[in-house]
């Protein structure tokens, strides 16, 4: 940023829905302090809890950091989640005399920024016209050791992210990102009718004929789930999210909304669907089986001997894709992550 002599403004969204209102003020400190200008800074506190407390508590902090601000809206019967406090924003900043700024930067309520978040993502954004969104890897501190539900997300983000980037298909991962506004407006802002809005809003972008890009840098660190229940709850808003924007965009095969998609970045969101559409045959087998047992009944069902041949030799290939997919991801991350994310699949079936 040093070699800007006039950086753009920024506007910042932290959305929040009920939080511990520490972790939100960490969260809003710590996007005020950023190095990028402050002149060139406003910093949004999106409260979709309409809590009283937060409101004074940046009340507070305002008269110290007058970049901050806390909104929240008033909620209908439809309220579009965390899509429609992220346009209630996106409109709000219209209304300001400032106008809106030309880039909007969000942080979900317990995503600490770095002091150079900023300052490292911009840059790409001035550099480029036609990149419309950048994200960096979502880091945890408080990633449990061992890691048997891979809370960490390392292979994710030390595997599949760089694969979607050199297809062309990097995809919003709902906090830490920085979008053109320009981008923005031609989508009609934030799109609504899934819980997975951040996945949505990439793919709708790319279907625009944007750029979006990843970033492999540190650059925010926040919290994983704290107990086993509200981690499946995770998953499963993910992955619904993830079947949901496969339906809004027709499966990326055909439709208005995927025009400019190239052939790769069509398979590379089909192949991501289909994942999150297989662990439920995981479940269904996680289940059945053990009920097979306790029932007496046959677990390999097959007419003749050549068919138990068959069946043989489809396990043992199964078998041995599971251990080659174990072996070429344990070769980016480290056996000790590439087993975490298999035991994974089981730990949390369904929702892995």
């Amino acid at each position: 940023m040093r070699d800007i002599k006039n950086p753009p403004d920024v506007d910042i969204f932290i959305t929040c829905a009920g939080e511990d209102p520490d972790t939100i003020i960490n969260t809003a400190e710590a996007a005020c302090a950023s190095d990028y200008p402050s002149n060139a800074l406003r910093v949004f506190v999106l409260d979709d809890s309409g809590s009283e407390e937060l409101s004074k508590r940046v009340s507070t902090i305002k008269r110290e950091r007058p970049i901050l601000h806390y909104l929240a809206r008033k909620k209908g019967k439809v309220h579009d989640f965390k899509a429609g406090n992220l346009n209630f924003g996106y409109q709000h900043v219209k209304k300001l005399n400032r106008g809106p700024a030309p880039f909007i930067a969000a942080l979900d309520a317990d995503m600490i920024p770095s002091p150079k978040w900023l300052s490292a993502l911009v840059p790409h954004l001035i550099k480029d016209a036609n990149l419309a969104l950048i994200q960096p890897p979502q880091r945890f501190y408080d990633v449990p050791s061992p890691d048997l539900l891979s809370q960490g997300l390392d292979v994710n983000y030390c595997m599949t992210e760089p694969l979607r980037e050199t297809m062309g298909s990097t995809w919003c991962g709902g906090s830490g990102y920085v979008i053109r506004r320009a981008a923005l407006d031609s989508i009609g802002g934030f799109p609504t009718g899934t819980i997975g809005e951040d996945l949505h809003c990439s793919n709708v972008l790319l279907g625009k004929g944007w750029k979006t890009r990843h970033v492999d840098e540190r650059l925010q660190h926040g919290r994983v789930p704290d107990s086993y229940k509200t981690h499946i709850k995770q998953q499963s808003r993910w992955h619904v999210g993830r079947i949901q924007v496969a339906v809004a965009m027709r499966f990326y095969i055909f439709g208005d909304k995927v025009k400019k998609l190239s052939f790769r970045q069509r398979c590379a969101a089909l192949i991501a669907t289909t994942l999150s559409l297989t662990n439920i045959s995981t479940t269904v087998s996680l289940i059945l089986l053990p009920l097979a047992m306790l029932l007496g009944r046959p677990l390999v069902i097959s007419p003749n001997h050549q068919g138990h041949r068959r069946l043989l030799s489809m396990v043992v290939a199964a078998v041995m894709s599971e251990w080659l997919d174990v072996y070429v991801v344990s070769l980016i991350t480290g056996y000790k992550i590439a087993m975490s994310e298999t035991y994974a699949t089981y730990w949390a079936a369904p929702c892995k």
